[in-house]
């Protein structure tokens, strides 16, 4: 029993003070480790939320890895319908005048400063989703 406290004592460093009282709070005895256990392996991280909004945050690729799947449809939703209107153009995977170098990506046109801005804006938004999900878990995993 001493070891499992010693655990739970050196994974709270590991999380925030209050993802440690919810999961104290709701288990006991060996089952805080079960718990700390699936919380690890479960919850999101930011970093890996901040690589697909870089690389595929303009197809809401972060917001599918945070399980907001609604709102994931939305960025490529936006970004068919000005292309359907005119109001952007995508490039993908073009050839520049200088030899040898292209452009992998290029959203350009008289809309394109509202994608990016809805891109930009995900930039600020991407912690409070991974804590509002990552909270969502452990309520998941206290409730059992």
């Amino acid at each position: 029993m001493e070891n499992i406290k010693n655990i739970s004592n050196n994974r709270e460093e590991s999380y925030s003070e209050e993802t440690a009282k919810a999961i104290d709070k709701k288990a006991e005895g060996h089952e805080i480790s079960y718990a700390v256990m699936r919380y690890e392996n479960k919850k999101k991280s930011k970093f890996i939320a901040y690589l697909l909004w870089l690389f595929l945050g303009f197809f809401g690729g972060h917001r599918v890895y945070l399980r907001y799947y609604r709102t994931a449809l939305i960025f490529p939703a936006v970004l068919l319908f000005l292309y359907l209107l005119g109001g952007i153009d995508i490039t993908l995977m073009e050839q520049t005048n200088e030899p040898g170098k292209f452009r992998l990506f290029e959203i350009s046109g008289e809309w394109s400063w509202f994608v990016v801005i809805m891109w930009l804006a995900d930039a600020f938004l991407i912690p409070l989703m991974v804590r509002v999900i990552n909270n969502e878990l452990i309520e998941e995993l206290t409730t059992k």
